[in-house]
């Protein structure tokens, strides 16, 4: 790019504040204060060029899929550019495309304790196309993907040289939740951490910074008359509560089923390399399947409407004590 530096340095590229939105409640709720509050707005967002980024899983639920569309709608009406990833869009990985890919690939399952899904699925997606936005703002081109452009994120590093501010990246941790704030700050600051999101990254916490809890979030969307939003976990999620794992297997029969399949080719790896059956989809006993799951839980909530049971599901979150 050196050749070029002359042209580029004429460019007035503003700010860059990507909303890195993960369909659930809080990113949801700071989506709404911003399209419905021009005090926050003003305050928050003015100045920028302000973007909605969605990286799918592939096994998002329904209704998330369903919140996605209005927050989708909502957004653009608004004027802002919302950007949905998925396997189509090129950002994700051959590897992973999905998770059910990842699985058949590995025989493998997303464990309770390992965040690769959230990283692969999520993280990477997102600044692979930030780099490919940044690179279509600075040469005024279409966005498109090149994985030789990708590498250390030069683009990136260039839209903050010529805009001269790091770029922010909404992350939705409530109140409650400072501790995985605390983490995320703490693996950017590493010497391991490459230098483009050490330097180059600036992440925002605002519903922490405005004491906004998981439960705040919900009254919102009941009082404004906005709905239900489901959390952004996806329904494979190994960090299930116990009602959501009983209320999938009642509701979501099917996915739960396929789970069992991929459990069961998990285990079959395991005999083969360790001679014994492993973890499970959503435990850390070995062997316990979500069969043995559910049956020990199931009587928990038999007392229960789906609807009731429905409403439970809601408050799966680490801020929310009865949630797990």
């Amino acid at each position: 790019m050196g050749n070029l530096d002359l042209f580029y340095s004429n460019l007035n590229l503003p700010p860059l504040k990507v909303v890195s939105h993960g369909i659930g409640q809080d990113s949801t709720f700071e989506t709404e204060r911003i399209l419905n509050s021009d005090i926050y707005r003003e305050k928050n967002y003015r100045n920028k060029d302000v973007i909605f980024a969605f990286s799918d899983t592939g096994k998002e639920k329904e209704e998330s899929y369903k919140n996605l569309e209005k927050q989708y709608r909502r957004v653009r009406e608004f004027g802002y550019d919302f950007f949905v990833l998925n396997r189509q869009s090129g950002y994700h990985s051959e590897s992973w495309a999905t998770l059910e890919v990842q699985m058949l690939k590995n025989s493998t399952l997303v464990m309770p304790g390992k965040k690769s899904c959230t990283d692969n699925l999520k993280v990477k997606p997102i600044y692979r196309f930030i780099n490919a936005y940044c690179k279509s703002k600075i040469e005024k081109t279409a966005i498109r993907f090149n994985r030789l452009d990708n590498i250390d994120k030069p683009w990136i590093k260039k839209y903050v040289e010529l805009s001269g501010q790091k770029i922010e990246v909404f992350i939705g941790f409530s109140k409650g939740e400072e501790n995985r704030a605390y983490k995320t700050l703490m693996f950017q600051a590493q010497k391991s951490t490459p230098e483009w999101m050490r330097d180059c990254i600036e992440y925002k916490f605002h519903l922490i910074e405005d004491g906004v809890t998981r439960e705040d979030c919900i009254e919102y969307f009941d009082r404004s008359g906005y709905g239900p939003v489901s959390p952004s976990n996806c329904v494979w999620c190994p960090y299930q509560s116990k009602a959501e794992i009983v209320y999938n297997v009642r509701k979501r029969r099917s996915e739960m089923n396929r789970l069992y399949i991929h459990e069961i080719r998990k285990w079959e790896k395991d005999i083969s390399v360790h001679g014994e059956r492993k973890n499970g989809a959503f435990s850390r006993v070995a062997g316990e399947s979500i069969v043995d799951v559910y049956k020990k839980h199931k009587s928990d909530f038999e007392h229960l409407s789906d609807n009731e049971l429905y409403k439970l599901t809601l408050t799966h979150g680490h801020n929310i004590a009865h949630g797990m």
